[in-house]
C-alpha cells in the first residue's frame, strides 16, 4: 500500500506503484531494436547521445540502416528538452525522404528524338 502524505494544492501524487511493474520491466524493451531495424522504409533515431546504444542498434547504424541524431544538450525527453532542434531534424527527414508527398515522377523521353551526346570542349590529348 502507498502512503498518502497530506500534499498542497498543485502538488503532484503517485497513483501507481511502480514497483510493482518491475516484473514486466523486461519484456518492454526485449528485441526493441531489432524490431525498430526491420521497419522497411527511411528510418531516424533521435537521442542525446549514443552511451546507451545497443550491439544491433550500433552495428545497424555503422551499417547506414537508420540516420542518428544527436542531440547532446537534451537530457531523457529529447523532443522537450531541444524542442527546435527536434522538431527541424524531423522536417529535414521528412523532406530528404519526401514522407506525405505524392510520388516523384521522372518523364519518359519523348519517341522520335535522337539522344543528344556530351561535346568534348577544350584540348583534346589523342595518344
Amino acid at each position: 500500500q502507498q502512503q498518502q502524505q497530506q500534499q498542497g494544492p498543485g502538488t503532484w501524487i503517485w497513483r501507481t506503484d511502480l514497483a510493482a511493474t518491475q516484473p514486466f520491466w523486461h519484456g518492454w524493451y526485449s528485441g526493441l531494436s531489432d524490431a525498430f531495424l526491420k521497419v522497411p522504409g527511411p528510418k531516424m533515431l533521435m537521442l542525446a547521445g549514443t552511451d546507451r546504444l545497443d550491439k544491433p542498434l550500433t552495428i545497424g547504424q555503422m551499417q547506414g540502416k537508420f540516420q542518428l541524431v544527436l542531440l547532446p544538450m537534451a537530457g531523457h525527453a529529447v523532443h522537450e528538452d531541444e524542442a527546435v532542434a527536434a522538431a527541424n531534424h524531423i522536417r529535414t527527414f521528412l523532406q530528404r525522404f519526401r514522407v506525405g508527398e505524392p510520388p516523384l515522377v521522372v518523364p519518359r523521353p519523348v519517341t522520335g528524338l535522337k539522344p543528344v551526346l556530351p561535346v568534348v570542349a577544350g584540348p583534346f590529348h589523342k595518344p
